[in-house]
């Protein structure tokens, strides 16, 4: 019988990855059942929450500025993260400021920057569609900078899922 770690779960070896990067494979911990539940429960809320980004973006753009919107957004998730580094006492090392505050920027700044002055351009059926490449874009960019392997199926399956935001 499989051993078990602390929360009840199984780990397992992936054999695939130990092909693609020609090391031994790490271990990958399958959850237990209310871990699952947990998980599961979670990427619905971030299926819910993603879906509706769009929509209701663009009916904030009615009532504000691009630039205000994004304002906004930064200091409600600011107040959220610095919440949840006070509630679970963690803290930002002194050496991870540097790339904490450049991934701030590109994050907010830039990402929401873009995406908000484009959408109020456009609807957000368009919007959402851009947003679906974000995984092919992503995809390429692995390719090119970091050589990346097993692009064929991985293609395949950003198209699939590319197909489904295309029908919907």
């Amino acid at each position: 019988m499989p051993s078990r770690d602390k929360e009840g779960s199984i780990p397992i070896q992936d054999p695939r990855l130990a092909r693609e990067r020609s090391r031994p494979a790490p271990d990958v911990t399958v959850p237990s059942a209310p871990g699952r539940t947990r998980l599961f429960l979670a990427l619905g809320a971030m299926q819910l929450l993603s879906s509706g980004t769009h929509l209701i973006a663009k009916g904030a753009l009615l009532v504000l500025s691009p630039l205000s919107l994004a304002l906004i957004r930064f200091v409600v998730s600011s107040i959220v993260l610095f919440v949840y580094l006070g509630v679970t006492k963690r803290r930002v090392q002194r050496r991870d400021w540097p790339a904490f505050l450049m991934l701030g920027f590109l994050a907010v700044t830039a990402n929401q920057g873009f995406f908000l002055f484009g959408l109020a351009q456009t609807t957000p059926s368009h919007a959402s569609l851009l947003y679906a490449l974000t995984p092919l874009v992503v995809l390429l960019l692995a390719r090119g900078l970091l050589r990346e392997e097993g692009l064929v199926a991985k293609l395949a399956g950003i198209l699939v899922a590319f197909a489904g935001v295309a029908v919907i």
